[in-house]
């Protein structure tokens, strides 16, 4: 598999790099869902990538794309269109007769659904934490409330990311836990 752009990871990007009109990766993907392009439903639909296996280790099979907290799964497709919306807004890319332009045209976008109706309080914290957990530095979140196990998974993603605790020795899933360990004073 190439890195195309040479940026150290591989992305969407890269699986949709040509070269002399063929897919530069495509002995490792194609275009499954006939959609013109390589996307989340290519990924999830090739038995390459989607293998049944946890092989990023993080307690999840086959999140290539996110994780569906709602249904248990890696389909984190919107099913409301309030999530691809708002994705569109932040990263639609621009001057390709689509009609639109994202704020950030290079950006990659970690999907994590919860319900589309009155999702658990629990999804919401878990949802958060998986995204701090896999590396998320901007989370656009929708809330009507702020329960307290939404503001935990809050206040533990921002010290994740603020560097205050290392991502990789903190791969807890209870923020409980993780209070027990630190001295909330050193963080005031």
């Amino acid at each position: 598999m190439r890195d195309t752009d040479k940026d150290g990871v591989v992305t969407f990007w890269d699986l949709n790099a040509t070269s002399g009109g063929r897919l530069v990766n495509d002995a490792f993907i194609g275009d499954v869902n006939a959609t013109g392009y390589i996307d989340g439903g290519d990924l999830l639909n090739d038995p390459r990538w989607e293998n049944g296996v946890d092989d990023g280790g993080n307690g999840f099979a086959d999140d290539l794309i996110g994780w569906n907290f709602d249904s248990d799964n890696n389909d984190p497709m919107d099913d409301a269109d309030h999530g691809s919306m708002c994705a569109g807004i932040i990263g639609m890319v621009a001057d390709n007769a689509e009609g639109g332009a994202g704020v950030a045209w290079r950006v990659g976008l970690m999907a994590t659904k919860l319900s589309s109706d009155d999702p658990e309080r629990s999804d919401i914290a878990a949802g958060i934490r998986y995204a701090a957990d896999n590396g998320a530095r901007v989370s656009n979140i929708s809330l009507v409330d702020e329960p307290k196990k939404r503001n935990d998974a809050l206040y533990f993603a921002a010290l994740v990311r603020s560097g205050m605790i290392r991502q990789r020795q903190c791969r807890l899933r209870s923020l409980v836990q993780f209070r027990k360990r630190v001295d909330d004073r050193a963080f005031q």
